[in-house]
């Protein structure tokens, strides 16, 4: 009996009981997915090693490759008997399979022994052998594996000189060896390759992630819509939980999706912007009770804003467009935030100092952004604009003794950017 069909059979009987060791060692649907990749493997190399294969037979190894991809999921849904409706199914079409190269290597054999020089069916299979061992060094030498191929070369040249001398028998035994220790060179490579494609997939992941974690930081920075944020985050997840190469490709072709609608909404929200700035700066414009070397400072940013834009440099333009924000609601309100800080700064004590009063308040902001800086937690950007005031707070203390203006100029600096916060975190 062909050895393609004794593989078939001693797998199917582990399966059914018959053969039992290795479900001690694992699980009934990993021994499952096992058996069958083994049979597939033993498959696939013995069709490399055969002159012709037919259209029907590939057809068939692809039907059996897709009943184990289903095998697969059903294992990872826990689905044991789905599971083995689809490993029987491989099982019964590798069989086929093993049978049909049967009965073609039959016909070779009987026209073979037909043929008055019975030696012609085993040069070509040495050299068959030869060109295979040749093709898995490429592949181990591409692949920096490192490999002894020696005894495979000194099979290959014993079984020629049994060939050179006639002794075909021996020959015959000696490329029976040479092909089982050629698959397990061959298994050897795939399981390389199978690592390290794991390895590439989660490298992938890994910066999938980052990207979408960028993006729901921008989302979250332009006020777009929930679902688009919420969408972002649960394929995040999915991404992470991901644990082979095709469910990483599944789920970023879902990110892409994603990133279009993303671009789209940004696009409409960062025209907003501009449009309601500019209406704001042209109706300044025409104000002569407006403080003119404000709204020049603030003509000046908006260039600089939408140029940061027509780059593509988003995180620098939303920062800028916060500050020039707050700027353009000062020279739009100049009566009403001057009476802001002054009221701030009258509630205090008229007894202390104004460096007293001055460290209070500063005292005051702190204790608010501790607070919001719990309700951020899951903001990047508030997170770095609360960062920045507390930095710009630490610079005031130790100014308050030396420069009360420079002091009070980072306080309203940090009262501006409070407010942005209590907006951005309601």
């Amino acid at each position: 009996m062909n050895k393609t069909y004794l593989i078939m059979l001693f797998l199917v009987a582990a399966f059914l009981g018959t053969i039992t060791t290795s479900a001690y060692a694992e699980s009934e649907s990993e021994s499952l997915v096992r058996l069958a990749m083994q049979a597939r493997d033993h498959i696939k190399f013995e069709l490399s090693n055969t002159e012709s294969v037919s259209d029907e037979i590939k057809k068939l190894y692809d039907q059996g490759s897709a009943e184990i991809d289903a095998l697969t999921d059903a294992v990872k849904e826990e689905n044991i008997e789905a599971a083995r409706t689809h490993f029987l199914a491989a099982m019964k079409i590798f069989k086929e399979i093993g049978q049909q190269i049967n009965q073609a290597r039959q016909v070779a054999e009987v026209a073979l022994a037909q043929d008055t020089d019975t030696q012609y069916g085993v040069k070509p299979v040495i050299d068959r052998m030869e060109r295979y061992v040749d093709r898995l060094k490429e592949i181990a030498k591409k692949s920096s594996v490192e490999i002894d191929f020696q005894t495979l070369d000194e099979l290959i040249t014993t079984a020629r000189n049994h060939y050179n001398k006639g002794d075909l028998e021996s020959a015959e035994k000696t490329i029976s060896v040479l092909e089982s220790l050629t698959l397990d060179v061959y298994n050897t490579l795939k399981n390389d390759a199978d690592q390290k494609k794991t390895i590439r997939a989660k490298d992938f992941a890994e910066k999938q992630v980052q990207r979408v974690d960028a993006l729901i930081v921008q989302a979250k920075d332009l006020g777009l819509s929930e679902n688009i944020t919420k969408n972002l985050e649960q394929s995040k997840l999915q991404l992470i939980k991901a644990a082979n190469s095709s469910q990483i490709v599944k789920q970023t072709k879902i990110i892409i999706t994603l990133k279009n609608q993303f671009d789209e909404s940004k696009t409409s929200r960062i025209d907003a912007i501009i449009n309601n700035l500019e209406a704001k700066l042209d109706k300044l414009s025409t104000s002569k009770r407006v403080d003119a070397t404000k709204l020049d400072k603030a003509k000046i940013m908006f260039d600089e804003l939408k140029t940061l834009i027509s780059k593509g440099d988003l995180e620098n333009a939303l920062r800028l467009f916060n500050t020039l924000n707050s700027l353009v609601s000062d020279i739009e309100n100049p009566v009403k935030t001057e009476n802001d800080k002054a009221n701030s700064l009258r509630s205090e004590s008229l007894s202390e100092s104004k460096a007293e009063r001055i460290k209070l308040k500063i005292q005051q902001l702190e204790d608010e952004l501790h607070k919001l800086e719990a309700k951020a937690d899951k903001n990047a950007a508030a997170k770095r604009w609360i960062k920045n005031s507390l930095s710009l707070l630490d610079q005031a203390e130790s100014q308050a003794e030396k420069s009360l203006k420079d002091a009070l100029n980072k306080i309203s600096e940090v009262e501006r950017t409070l407010k942005i916060l209590y907006r951005m975190l309601q």
